[in-house]
């Protein structure tokens, strides 16, 4: 089934459904404090749709600006393309948002940060927690030690995905292929689109 797609502010946005009212007025200020570079502070009542409305806002006006940089001519204007940082207080609250991202039509590049406890997958390291984890973890890339590590780069490089993952997703990957997730996960923060995070890895990464 085809999505309904809304022109707001210029912009192209697809929508999992047709939109209400509320949801478009929300949409259009979310589009124009990106267009404007300014910052906004949004709030609509529960079970309005405020999750899919910030979602396809931001990805639809990142296509527009993806366009807009391909097909431009000027050499003045910064031709870098803008990433997307989703934050949340817990992880379980990105894999709500990123259910909600699956619902639609875009399939940005993504990635999620997140913990060794939740992303190791070497047999001698993921059963431990906190300091100790990370110790150990570094102790054994840094002596060469860890052949999953050591795959990350080069996956990375020939990784081809348009799914959407979660930190779940990640694990899966990454016993499939030999190849550590939680280093994955910031290799490709490099190229990813949008990037999801509990907000304190803004503050304490």
């Amino acid at each position: 089934r085809k999505m309904p797609h809304y022109s707001i502010r210029g912009v192209s946005v697809k929508f999992p459904f047709n939109a209400y009212q509320c949801q478009l007025i929300y949409m259009e200020k979310v589009v124009e404090s990106l267009q404007t570079g300014g910052n906004a502070l949004l709030e609509s009542p529960t079970g309005t749709g405020k999750t899919l409305c910030l979602l396809c806002a931001c990805l639809g006006w990142l296509e527009s600006e993806k366009e807009r940089i391909f097909e431009s001519q000027d050499t003045q204007i910064d031709l870098r393309l803008p990433k997307i940082v989703y934050t949340t207080r817990t992880h379980s609250q990105i894999s709500q948002v990123i259910r909600e991202l699956k619902n639609t039509e875009y399939k940005p590049d993504t990635t999620i940060l997140g913990s060794r406890r939740q992303m190791c997958i070497h047999p001698a390291v993921k059963n431990e927690r906190g300091g100790v984890q990370n110790t150990l973890c570094r102790n054994i890339v840094n002596r060469g030690e860890c052949t999953y590590y050591d795959s990350v780069k080069p996956y990375a490089e020939s990784r081809k995905s348009d799914k959407v993952v979660d930190i779940e997703d990640l694990v899966k990957e990454g016993i499939k292929e030999c190849v550590c997730p939680y280093y994955l996960s910031r290799e490709l923060h490099e190229t990813a689109e949008i990037i999801f995070m509990p907000y304190n890895y803004i503050f304490d990464p």
